[in-house]
């Protein structure tokens, strides 16, 4: 995995788009990926998914949407 300067996004310079981002905090780990965020919780049934390209304020949680299933990983 390649990394990136924070200072870049701070003074917006030189910021390249990535194509995905992992995140993991405690026991959730999360990816963003075409628009599509995914949160697991570790050692549970549940989590959460959102269509950030038509929900970007993440209201609807389609974790159970049988449509976004092949989201899921």
């Amino acid at each position: 995995m390649e990394n990136h300067p924070y200072s870049d996004y701070w003074t917006k310079e030189n910021v390249t788009p990535r194509a995905y981002v992992f995140m993991e905090a405690h026991d959730i780990k999360g990816v963003i990926e075409n628009g599509i965020k995914t949160l697991y919780y570790v050692n549970r049934e549940y989590g959460e998914l959102y269509d950030l390209n038509n929900d970007p304020a993440e209201r609807v949680n389609l974790w159970a949407d049988p449509a976004y299933q092949d989201a899921k990983l």
